[in-house]
């Protein structure tokens, strides 16, 4: 055992980066909401409860109308990436946004796509609205930080509407 060696031990691993920190500027919004219509309309509602919500791509587009419940308003997340069960306030808007998809839905599912397509559908629109290096999860970091910014939300409170289980995900 004395003449083996780790081939491993003096590996370096890459550094882990920076993340992404990706705000939407002024007039991008606007700006994108506008070609969302001429790419694909029924990503407008997704877009707009991801800004709303700070939910996943995977968390909106598996969500079903059970899941909602309007007299509480909150989301019911049962299957999160973490794998931990939370529950999502949601606004006024996000109430009267759901219901609207819901009185046209023939599925009990909020979404038809998949969340590959609303992917790229979403590259689509930042494209034809000239918006520079915009991905859809950008929205999550945009969500949180109006929880922050706009609504005084507490630390700890952010961290339980976004399931971010490090302070320090959250707080990039």
């Amino acid at each position: 055992y004395q003449d083996l060696v780790n081939p491993i031990k003096n590996l370096e691993l890459p550094s882990p980066g920076k993340g992404r920190t990706r705000r939407l500027q002024y007039g991008e919004y606007r700006r994108l909401m506008r070609a969302i219509v001429e790419v694909r309309p029924a990503l407008g509602p997704l877009v707009r409860l991801s800004i709303y919500t700070a939910m996943r791509r995977g968390e909106l587009c598996g969500l079903k109308f059970s899941q909602i419940n309007y007299r509480a308003r909150f989301a019911h997340l049962s299957k999160t990436k973490n794998g931990d069960a939370r529950d999502v306030p949601l606004s006024r808007r996000a109430i009267r946004m759901f219901r609207l998809i819901e009185s046209q839905s023939t599925t009990g599912k909020v979404w038809d796509g998949t969340p590959d397509r609303y992917t790229k559908d979403f590259a689509a629109a930042c494209k034809k609205a000239e918006i520079e290096d915009l991905v859809l999860h950008d929205l999550r970091h945009e969500a949180t930080s109006r929880f922050f910014e706009v609504h005084n939300l507490s630390i700890v409170e952010v961290q339980r509407i976004t399931g971010h289980r490090s302070l320090k995900m959250l707080l990039r």
